[in-house]
């Protein structure tokens, strides 16, 4: 597949064609070709070239993310607004609306900022709120968990922690006993990157709390584990300061948010260029 200065019909020199991931990245080198060469016999006017064609690049690239930036936006709102009233899905959705919920959540990863986000982890550490999945808690499972009288559902987070390749998945819940008891599931695992887009997932343990809610749902930890548990690779296909979207192997896919309000805007100038900030 050609580069992306080359899709733009400039001629990327031979020794960074392969190399060229992203058009800032393109200018950068051609420059420190430019710079390189320009102690031997490399002509004034091919300097100025490609010093024409760096500039124009960035300004390209400029352009090209501020026109993207606004097309994600807009994409954002249209799944909020699909999303309304939903409950994250967990319970099940009608098919037709489900379809067109993924056909968004696609188009919105057609978008991404970040296209080798296991490269650049900063951009998903933090805590983050599940907005929906494609996860399901039905019939005798919705049953046997009390879902339908006895236990609510609160929020879903996934806490990442990448300076100890960490990820907590927390499920806040009550339940309506004896007044109104808050619970907490809580399963941890680690990570590792095996791809620019994936990682790969190992579960370590899980627990429920208060400790009485560990003995009262001790024989349903398997059944929490069989629709909770993270184990296996998941792709990180968008992120950016206000989403995240993920596929794993089970076929799930997850769209969520920043639990304590948006995330450096900085974080994201990794690989458009755009300098929102320092590194």
């Amino acid at each position: 597949m050609p580069c992306s200065a080359a899709m733009r019909g400039v001629t990327c020199p031979s020794n960074i064609t392969n190399s060229c991931r992203s058009p800032m990245v393109f200018a950068s080198r051609l420059r420190a070709t430019e710079r390189w060469k320009g102690h031997g016999a490399y002509a004034k006017h091919d300097r100025t070239r490609i010093h024409s064609q760096a500039s124009q690049m960035e300004n390209g690239m400029m352009t090209s993310s501020i026109h993207e930036a606004a097309e994600a936006t807009e994409i954002k709102q249209k799944i909020s607004r699909a999303l309304e009233g939903l409950n994250r899905g967990i319970f099940g959705i009608q098919a037709s609306r489900q379809a067109a919920i993924l056909s968004l959540v696609e188009d919105l990863e057609q978008h991404t900022m970040v296209s080798e986000p296991t490269e650049h982890l900063q951009t998903v550490q933090g805590c983050w709120r599940l907005l929906f999945s494609t996860i399901k808690i039905q019939g005798v499972k919705k049953t046997r968990l009390g879902l339908r009288e006895v236990v609510s559902l609160g929020d879903f987070l996934q806490i990442i922690d990448t300076s100890n390749s960490a990820a907590v998945n927390q499920v806040l819940f009550s339940l309506n006993l004896f007044g109104r008891l808050p619970g907490k599931l809580t399963i941890n695992a680690t990570y590792k990157a095996v791809s620019p887009l994936r990682v790969q997932v190992t579960f370590a343990n899980a627990k429920l709390e208060p400790r009485q809610l560990q003995e009262l749902f001790a024989s349903q930890l398997d059944v929490l584990l069989s629709i909770f548990n993270p184990e296996g690779w998941l792709d990180i296909t968008y992120v950016d300061h206000s989403h995240r979207v993920g596929r794993d192997q089970k076929g799930n896919a997850y769209n969520r948010m920043p639990a304590g309000g948006l995330l450096p805007l900085y974080s994201f100038s990794v690989t458009r260029g755009v300098k929102a900030g320092a590194h």
